[in-house]
């Protein structure tokens, strides 16, 4: 699993989705520390909040790990 390419992804969909930390961290209900620290890499996403992410932003799991362009 590529922790930066995760990273990366997590923060495009914020990007592409006009949200900011905080409005994301909100959706997940944690905060915007913790999303910040997922986009910079420092700490690796929980399964649960990459699965919410992946359902709202309709993305695939496969998609947010790398695994399919």
């Amino acid at each position: 699993m590529n922790e930066k390419y995760i990273s990366d992804m997590i923060k495009k969909i914020r990007e592409d989705n006009n949200l900011t930390l905080r409005d994301l961290a909100k959706e997940l209900n944690t905060t915007s520390s913790t999303i910040s620290a997922y986009e910079t890499g420092k700490t690796l996403i929980l399964t649960a909040f990459a699965y919410q992410i992946c359902i709202k932003y309709n993305v695939s799991l496969d998609w947010l790990c790398g695994k399919r362009k």
